[in-house]
């Protein structure tokens, strides 16, 4: 479905300040080598704009349209992105090798199912060295769910309309529906997908059971703590049990 906005991606989500402050402290913290693994980059914006602070950057995206637009910007040997499937990373690369990993922009939730999240989460468990750090953000299902809420906010500029909304089947299904409408041209962009609508406790206790850690919960990358009326659910954990 992203190919029908891959070209205005970077204009509907840019990388805020908050959101870049968050990882800069994040690397600033890490011992040597620092590497990074972004779960469903996009165009790879906040990859690139991390490249300096990162000593080695994987950033991998399902979407072929995502990736084709975030390879012409590469410009350092230690970002490699790559069109990959979320669930193939512990066949790909090699136990221990990131000290952090980032899931942004809710891609967790396009799992189909509790299982293969927790398969997910079990796999960047595996890639971590100890002492690494889990950072997922997903929206808030607890309030979706409760408040049967079935639209988010519009993202416009001066040439785009992105509006997405939300037919909630039940508490594992939720079918995703995005409209992109030109101002210019008044030509609409329709596409949908399915979600698997993770609650906060849930989630929780996925992590908790692959073996991360001292998990912090926050609302906003400004690290706001996370009630029932956030928008979205911020989880940084640490994977501080391994061997």
């Amino acid at each position: 479905m992203y190919e029908n906005f891959a070209d205005i991606y970077d204009e509907l989500f840019p990388v805020s300040e908050a959101q870049k402050a968050f990882f800069i402290s994040l690397a600033e913290n890490m011992s040597s080598p620092k590497n990074l693994l972004d779960v469903g980059c996009g165009t790879g914006e906040l990859a690139i704009t991390l490249d300096s602070y990162f000593n080695y950057i994987a950033a991998i995206d399902l979407d072929y349209s995502m990736i084709a637009k975030a390879v012409p910007k590469k410009h350092s040997h230690h970002l490699d992105f790559k069109q990959m499937n979320m669930r193939s990373i512990a066949s790909v690369y090699f136990d221990g090798s990131f000290s952090a990993i980032s899931c942004l922009g809710n891609t967790l939730v396009h799992l189909q199912s509790s299982l293969d999240i927790q398969l997910f989460i079990n796999s960047c468990h595996q890639l971590l060295r100890k002492n690494g750090k889990l950072i997922l953000q997903i929206m808030n299902y607890d309030k979706i769910l409760h408040q049967n809420i079935t639209t988010l906010d519009n993202i416009e500029n001066q040439l785009y309309l992105f509006e997405r909304q939300y037919q909630i089947i039940n508490t594992e299904k939720i079918i995703f529906r995005t409209i992109v409408t030109s101002k210019k041209t008044k030509e609409q962009k329709i596409s949908e997908t399915n979600l698997y609508p993770l609650i906060s406790k849930d989630l929780i206790s996925l992590l908790k059971d692959s073996g991360f850690e001292n998990l912090k919960l926050y609302d906003a990358f400004t690290k706001n703590p996370f009630t029932i009326d956030s928008a979205v659910l911020i989880i940084e954990a640490n994977s501080i049990s391994k061997s």
